[in-house]
């Protein structure tokens, strides 16, 4: 029987599975992980390092680890947007043939496609250890607002990663996949995906088995690494006023602020609180140093709410887009993992008058729902339960119609 994965292709971190007769599979790492870092580093001793490997090599090499390459694929370099987002990496981006982003790292000239393809061919040689067969065929998500050309992008990812595109589904249809398999629902949903470094919310209707994208729209450039950033910012401000080092024109040091302030984050998530130590902080001068630090969820929500009150009203305009108001929608389904933060929930469960649904994994949901499409393809599911997806009608700055969410 044929495999096909289904690859949640992310800019922070991918999720492959495959569709079983039983249920769906997720492929593991080399230490259990579902959840793989799409994070690519070229060491020193040569080579490519893909995934938890790869993160390692931030503070040693920060310059030869590329990351958030979603962020730049099939991309226009001189794009304002494009270009602020370059001021938040640490490699080399330089402009390529027909203006496109181009990585420099060693000796080496790479395209986002090709960035991209080292990721997918980690997945694909995952499920293949993981299956004991090979793996040729995938469906891959994309974002609902990706442009024909970033469509094209990942799918030349695939190529290059030894992969047949069977298709391309959007994000929030997979979601809605996953959500409403071997269900018989007919209701109005929200998705609202807020990941490592994309934002994106769509409106559906499910009928049945087929799920109608009304209205969707987001922002390439708002994410989870946006929110590590600034708190990071302001731990460079206090470790210039405590240790008398400004870090910021240091890599390895901004990267070991960048690591505590995720850490930071994700405590908070779970805690009122957050108190501790940076340490193994390697200074200019050649000593080591420890950053105390001391931040409340309060402290840490007023920080990020601009960013929290972008996403609400870019939520409110796909409404408005799709002819809706908030009481109408029948559930929320929150996907990647910025969706943690009890801010995000508390301000979705303000606007549409009810808690969003904590039955799905938001890490998984959207690989889920993929692996689904790829089984009814490959027709590894029972008869019966192919589902149909129609994306269509409306996007708020965006004149699309992507024909059965696909591309």
């Amino acid at each position: 029987m044929a495999v096909a994965l289904g690859i949640d292709l992310g800019t922070t971190n991918s999720v492959a599975a495959i569709a079983t007769p039983t249920g769906v599979e997720f492929i593991l790492g080399p230490r259990g992980e579902r959840v793989h870092p799409s994070v690519v580093a070229f060491p020193a001793s040569g080579g490519v390092v893909v995934g938890q490997d790869a993160k390692r090599y931030r503070l040693t090499e920060p310059h030869h680890v590329i990351h958030s390459a979603k962020r730049f694929i099939g991309q226009n370099i001189r794009a304002p947007l494009v270009q602020l987002a370059m001021t938040g990496i640490r490699y080399k981006v330089v402009e390529g043939p027909n203006q496109q982003p181009i990585v420099v790292v060693r000796d080496r000239r790479m395209t986002m496609p090709e960035i991209s393809s080292h990721v997918l061919l980690h997945l694909k040689r995952c499920a293949e250890r993981q299956l004991g067969t090979q793996v040729k065929d995938a469906v891959i998500t994309v974002p609902a607002n990706f442009t024909d050309g970033q469509r094209q992008a990942t799918k030349e990812a695939g190529r290059l990663a030894g992969l047949e595109v069977m298709r391309l589904i959007n994000e929030p249809t997979s979601a809605a996949l996953a959500y409403g398999f071997g269900k018989d629902k007919q209701q109005l949903i929200a998705v609202f995906d807020f990941g490592g470094g994309t934002f994106d919310v769509s409106i559906l209707r499910l009928n049945g088995e087929v799920f109608e994208v009304l209205a969707s729209d987001g922002d390439f450039f708002l994410g989870g690494d946006d929110l590590d950033r600034t708190l990071a910012e302001v731990l460079a401000a206090e470790c210039n006023r405590v240790l008398r080092i400004d870090p910021r024109p240091h890599a390895a040091l901004m990267m070991k602020l960048m690591m505590g302030a995720e850490a930071i984050k994700c405590h908070l998530s779970e805690n009122d609180a957050a108190e501790g130590e940076i340490d193994g902080l390697d200074m200019p001068n050649g000593t080591t140093g420890r950053l105390p630090f001391s931040v409340t969820r309060k402290q840490f929500e007023e920080l990020v709410s601009g960013y929290i009150n972008r996403t609400i009203e870019v939520t409110r305009q796909v409404l408005t887009a799709a002819g809706l108001v908030p009481r109408q929608i029948a559930d929320v389904l929150c996907v990647g993992g910025s969706t943690r933060i009890p801010l995000v929930r508390e301000r979705l469960a303000e606007l549409f008058g009810r808690e969003p649904n904590n039955q799905i994994n938001p890490d998984e949901v959207v690989a889920q729902g993929a692996a689904i499409q790829a089984g009814s393809l490959t027709n590894t599911l029972s008869a019966g339960t192919g589902m149909g997806a129609r994306d269509a009608v409306a996007t708020v700055g965006h004149s699309t119609l992507v024909g059965q969410g696909v591309a």
